[in-house]
Formats: C-alpha cells, sequence, structure tokens
C-alpha cells in the first residue's frame, strides 16, 4: 500500500514539474524560434562614442570611416525588437541578436560610420566590409574573425593591422599597413597581396593560407599544412615549420 501511494505521489510530483516547463516555455535553456518575414525596413539608431565593433549571428555589416557616428540597420520588419545593438561602457559597439531566441532568414545588414575604428571582433557567418580608414599615426586595428566570416577591408591605411582568424574565415585586404600580424587557428585565408606592408609576421595552425605583400621582412610560423606566399622581395624571410607546410614567392 505505501508502495502504490509513494508511486502515485511520484507521478504527480512529474507531472506537475512537467506542467511547470510547458508554462514557462519549456525546457530550461531552449529558444524561441523567431524567422525573418522578408519584408525589410530601415531603422537609425541614435549612438556615439565608440571605437570597437563586435557583431554576432548572421549579419552583413559596413563600416566606413566618417567624422560623425551613424548606425543604421535594414532587416526584417518583424526582428528588430529582437536585435541587440548597444554601446557598453567600454566604448564598444555590440551588433547581434537578443538572448533566448533562435533567429532565422534574417536579412540583416548594419552600415556603421565612425572617426577611428580600433577593433572589430565577429563570431557565426558575418560578411563585412571595412572602408577607407587612414590612422597612420593612431592606434593599431585588430580585426577577429571567429566561425565562417568573411571580412574584407578596402582602401585601409593603418600603422599596425593584427588579424586572428579562428575557424574557416576569410580576411582579404587592400591598401598599406606599417605591420601586418596575421594569426590563423583552422582552414582560413588571408587574401593581403594589395595590402603593402614593410613587415609581416604569419602564424598558421593547421590548414590555413596567406598570401602577403612585404618589402622588409617576414616572418611565418606554421604548424600543419599551412601555406604563406608572398611577394615584395622582402631582405629578411624567416620561416619556421613543424608539418609539411610551406612558405615561397608568388609564381
Amino acid at each position: 500500500m505505501n508502495r502504490t501511494k509513494n508511486n502515485i505521489t511520484s507521478i504527480v510530483y512529474i507531472t506537475v514539474i512537467v506542467l511547470l516547463l510547458f508554462a514557462t516555455g519549456g525546457c530550461p535553456g531552449s529558444l524561441i524560434p523567431i524567422r525573418g518575414n522578408g519584408n525589410i525596413t530601415q531603422q537609425n539608431f541614435p549612438l556615439n562614442d565608440f571605437k570597437t565593433v563586435s557583431v554576432s549571428g548572421d549579419w552583413t555589416v559596413e563600416i566606413t570611416q566618417n567624422v560623425t557616428f551613424s548606425v543604421t540597420v535594414d532587416a526584417d520588419r518583424n526582428l528588430f525588437d529582437y536585435l541587440d545593438i548597444r554601446v557598453d561602457g567600454n566604448h564598444n559597439l555590440h551588433i547581434g541578436f537578443k538572448k533566448g531566441y533562435a533567429i532565422s532568414n534574417a536579412h540583416c545588414k548594419a552600415s556603421i560610420k565612425m572617426p577611428i575604428l580600433e577593433r572589430l571582433t565577429t563570431s557565426d557567418s558575418i560578411t563585412g566590409e571595412i572602408n577607407l580608414f587612414n590612422n597612420m599615426s593612431g592606434k593599431a586595428m585588430s580585426i577577429a574573425i571567429s566561425g565562417s566570416g568573411n571580412i574584407t577591408a578596402n582602401n585601409i591605411k593603418v600603422k599596425n593591422l593584427a588579424l586572428e582568424i579562428s575557424g574557416s574565415g576569410d580576411f582579404k585586404a587592400t591598401g598599406e599597413a606599417q605591420t601586418f600580424t596575421g594569426s590563423i587557428s583552422g582552414s582560413g585565408n588571408i587574401k593581403a597581396v594589395d595590402l603593402k606592408t614593410k613587415e609581416a609576421n604569419i602564424s598558421i595552425s593547421g590548414s590555413g593560407s596567406a598570401e602577403v605583400w612585404v618589402t622588409d621582412s617576414l616572418t611565418a610560423d606554421i604548424s600543419g599544412s599551412g601555406s604563406v606566399l608572398y611577394k615584395g622581395n622582402p631582405a629578411n624571410v624567416i620561416p619556421d615549420i613543424s608539418g609539411t607546410g610551406s612558405v615561397a614567392p608568388l609564381p
């Protein structure tokens, strides 16, 4: 009799827990699915005083140098309530989606204007452009790509450019940098044969590849099957290869 009573009590407890889970939106950690409706509209965000940008999710981002700040978003009309666009206390502009939602079929583009870009961080499948930045006397510009992002830097002029790729991301660049430091972990690609640099330091772990334009000194550290191709006849080429990687002039 006691065993039967205990079994009934256990069933009641389990039923109550299941009902509570349904009432609160399902299992702990579950995401609410939201699908873009394809009805594209535009909205301006009155944000300023940011020096860095971080982007997550399925976005297209265009960043252009300008004396004033501007953030404009084109997106599905029904997704604006789920966007997370803000500037934090570290002067970083966040572009992404609010937590708790699984966004799909999104058509989101952020057009950003700012005086100086010190760092761009991307995760997921970002497509981005950085245009016409001239910062030869300022701090380094750094770019971090995590995932399958695709970033292009057009006609930039910076004193120091630092790049980190983790995953299968791609980076292309044109312009000029005194020093270029590129790091690839995974199968990412760097195409910077139109980015003139005096000194380049390339590190590859995995099967990534890099093509660079160097006039003075190239250091290439490869672990795995990665490759570094270069143009510009640098006086110093210092390879450090562990594995089947290669360092060679562009044909």
